[in-house]
């Protein structure tokens, strides 16, 4: 619940600060859906980010976008804007302040499409353990109000 908040904060300081509008490609994505855009991946890689095995996907905590700029330019799929001009149009920034980690910033898998919330639930082990204490197990994104 808490990576919601940070979501809306984001797209609002996007949209408040910059004049950007963002549009959601992927928030949540079941095993099934994750293992599927990796077989999707191997057989025709080109111009993709590799789907991780361990994704921030998998427990609601990443968010895959694309974003229309005040001047109407659209940053696009991972591989069609470079790091500058995502870095220059200030949508970087304005998730990096509330506290969300910029795809971009992989070391292995530019990404620049994706937002996740590594930077609080620091580690895949953390939240794994996270679900578990809580719980939650069967429906990693959501929370047992019983």
């Amino acid at each position: 619940p808490d990576f919601g908040a940070h979501m809306k904060a984001f797209m609002f300081n996007a949209w408040k600060d910059l004049g950007a509008k963002i549009r959601i490609n992927s928030v949540y994505r079941t095993p099934e859906r994750q293992a599927e855009l990796l077989r999707e991946y191997n057989a025709n890689p080109s111009g993709k980010a590799r789907p991780g095995t361990r994704s921030y996907h998998l427990y609601g905590m990443a968010m895959d976008f694309n974003p229309t700029l005040k001047d109407g330019k659209q940053l696009g799929k991972s591989f069609n804007s470079s790091v500058d001009e995502w870095v220059k149009s200030g949508i970087v920034a304005a998730g990096e302040r509330v506290n969300l980690y910029w795809g971009g910033r992989f070391s292995r898998n530019y990404d620049p499409i994706h937002f996740d919330f590594r930077n609080v639930a620091v580690s895949i082990n953390s939240l794994s353990s996270l679900v578990t204490s809580q719980n939650m197990a069967s429906a990693p994104n959501r929370v047992d109000l019983a």
